[in-house]
């Protein structure tokens, strides 16, 4: 008898691990949906009193050549815990995501952000979707992976929550050995 109340426990608890991972995706769909306006603007050097939205204006019109003149934002600011001037010079600047009013901005935006590799001005600054937090911290293990398939040769890219590696598709739970940070993906894959 105590067998089977343990035998319907268990499978009470499985349906709800299944619950719970389907829930848990709705929120990070959500939070994403939220952030669909969103683009970050990545290491941007950050200066004393800096006016975030001026950089923003510049960039697009300057290195993406889009108009500006009718570009509106809801707001552009920096996210983060600003970091003391004591910290190492190697801590990367804070992000600054610009939120637009018309998604059709954020859009061709994004679409031009190729143009910025070509930039002698902004060398290091390159612009991203902003992500809900688990998805960035995924990405952040895939992108690795990428980086060391690209090392070795091979032909690759992330994709959402993707890594694509000379046309193989792999996510955080299965990238092959070879391509593993073994410190970086035993910390974030819990």
């Amino acid at each position: 008898m105590a067998s089977s109340k343990n035998a319907k426990l268990e499978t009470e608890i499985d349906a709800l691990k299944v619950r719970f991972l389907e829930e848990q995706e709705k929120v990070i769909a959500l939070e994403n949906y939220s952030r669909r306006e969103n683009l970050r603007f990545m290491n941007v050097p950050e200066q004393e009193g800096e006016n975030c939205a001026n950089f923003i204006y510049d960039i697009i019109e300057n290195e993406l050549n889009i108009d500006v003149e009718n570009l509106q934002f809801h707001a552009i600011h920096r996210v983060g815990k600003r970091r003391s001037s004591d910290e190492t010079s190697k801590a990367y600047p804070r992000p600054i995501i610009a939120r637009f009013l018309c998604r059709e901005d954020r859009d061709s935006v994004l679409k031009a952000k190729g143009r910025l590799r070509n930039s002698s001005q902004h060398k290091n600054v390159y612009i991203t979707q902003d992500y809900a937090k688990a998805i960035q911290m995924v990405r952040k293990v895939l992108i690795k992976a990428m980086f060391l398939a690209r090392k070795k040769g091979m032909k690759a890219k992330v994709v959402d929550r993707n890594l694509v590696v000379n046309n193989n598709v792999y996510n955080v739970g299965n990238i092959p050995d070879n391509l593993k940070e073994s410190s970086t993906l035993n910390s974030n894959s819990s």
